[in-house]
């Protein structure tokens, strides 16, 4: 496409030089005539008017290879621009799919918080009742100890009455061992005169050989 508007401007150059060549040579014909010279007027005229024409065509092919170039290249754009945009809708839709499963397991989340609360706010009031409880069994436990404490203050009183009761009680069983003692002996005192009296009497009334042989 470069190559044939050389060619045709290497042609009109030289129909050019020619025209020229020849306006200035002498005509041996009288080339000075009116007609002849208003020819080569307008032959001139042509000739710069068709340079210019040559000269624009020149721009013009070298603005549409540009632009042909710049086409191209936009066209490279556009297509990355697309495969690009391709991409992003691929991204675009993961991205949308993941957000979803991410509510998804927010909503999961926050019910899961919701009985998570719901559970914490039995055991607060559970443990509330526990503390309740647990001072209620605290104060029993205090009142508890301290009857345990007079239970020990009068069992330690019992056992010192009860010592002194014991003590007493072996005085008393020492004293009635030995009233015992004294009360046999004197018993047998008596039974020993009361026999001797009857052994007496009986010699009073039998002969000898008859209380041998009682």
């Amino acid at each position: 496409m470069g190559e044939k508007p050389n060619c045709s401007i290497v042609c009109l150059l030289q129909l050019l030089l020619f025209f020229i060549y020849l306006y200035k040579i002498p005509n041996p014909v009288q080339l000075s005539s009116f007609h002849t010279r208003s020819f080569l007027q307008h032959t001139r005229s042509f000739l710069q008017h068709t340079r210019s024409f040559l000269q624009h065509t020149r721009s013009f092919l070298q603005h549409t290879r540009s632009f042909l170039q710049h086409t191209r290249s936009f066209l490279q754009h556009t297509r990355s621009f697309l495969q690009h945009t391709r991409s992003f809708l691929q991204h675009t839709r993961s991205f949308l799919q993941h957000t979803r499963s991410f509510l998804q397991h927010t909503r999961s989340f926050l019910q899961h918080t919701r009985s998570f609360l719901q559970h914490t706010r039995s055991f607060l009031q559970h443990t509330r009742s526990f503390l309740q409880h647990t001072r209620s069994f605290l104060q029993h436990t205090r009142s508890f100890l301290q009857h345990t404490r007079s239970f020990l203050q009068h069992t330690r009183s019992n056992l010192q009455h009860t010592r002194s009761f014991l003590q007493h009680t072996r005085s008393f069983l020492q004293h009635t061992r030995s009233f015992l003692q004294h009360t046999q002996g004197t018993i047998g005192k008596m039974h020993q005169l009361k026999i001797l009296r009857h052994l007496k009497h009986s010699q009073n009334r039998r002969p000898i050989s008859q209380l041998q042989k009682d």
